[in-house]
This record gives structure tokens, C-alpha cells and sequence, in this order.
């Protein structure tokens, strides 16, 4: 199962922050990192681990996932500007597509670092 949350910003003078609720206890891989519009990243699935992923963004972007081998693939567009947190299931394939004209910040915590290639797009 995949779950997305949108995250409420807390704002003052010194810009926004997004408070994050963490689905898992142990950390195994970390992540932190930009998408150039026309990009992808992700592609994959971890077999035997779970992913959170926070997505910043001020332009359209698409999320592709499915909920495991053979299921179908669902798209979820994001447009606007804000912060989303995305938690993956073992299993399920999921890809961030850059659509807009804005770089996207993303945020990638997984507790189990191995991964394998499936395309949902």
C-alpha cells in the first residue's frame, strides 16, 4: 500500500517547515536531493522494506505506484506548491515524475536499503 499525506506547513519570518510523522523506527538508508523538470527518479521497489519520501514542490508533479507485482498503476498529479509524505510498502513500485517547470526537493528515508527495478511508467 502506498499512503500520501499532505503535509501542513508551519511559517514564520525565517521561511517553512513541514513537521514529518515517521512510519518506521530504524533507518537503514537516507537520501536528500533535487529533480530537474523533465526527470524521474525511482523506478524500483524495496522486496523486504518500507520508504518514506517527502516531496517539496512549487510546480506540477506526478507520483506513478503500484501496490505490488501485477497490480495496476496508479498516478496521483500534484500542482501548486507544497509538501507531501509518501509511505511505501514493501513491494509496491513507485516513480516521482518532474511534469512542471521547477526543481523538486525530495527526502528519501528507507529501512531496508536494497532495491529492485520496476517501471510504472
Amino acid at each position: 500500500m502506498v499512503r500520501i499525506t499532505e503535509l501542513a506547513a508551519r511559517s514564520d519570518a525565517r521561511g517553512v517547515m513541514f513537521p514529518l510523522a515517521l512510519p518506521f523506527a530504524d533507518v537503514a538508508e537516507a537520501h536528500a536531493g533535487t529533480l530537474k523538470p523533465g526527470h524521474v527518479r525511482g523506478n524500483h521497489f524495496h522486496p523486504s522494506g518500507r520508504e518514506l519520501l517527502v516531496v517539496l514542490y512549487t510546480d506540477r508533479w506526478t507520483l506513478r505506484f503500484d501496490s505490488g507485482e501485477g497490480t495496476e498503476v496508479e498516478a496521483r498529479v500534484f500542482e501548486g506548491a507544497g509538501a507531501v509524505q509518501i509511505e511505501i510498502d514493501a513491494g509496491c513500485a513507485h516513480a516521482v515524475i518532474n511534469d512542471g517547470g521547477a526543481e523538486l526537493q525530495i527526502v528519501s528515508l528507507a529501512d531496508s536499503p536494497p532495491v529492485t527495478m520496476r517501471r510504472v511508467l
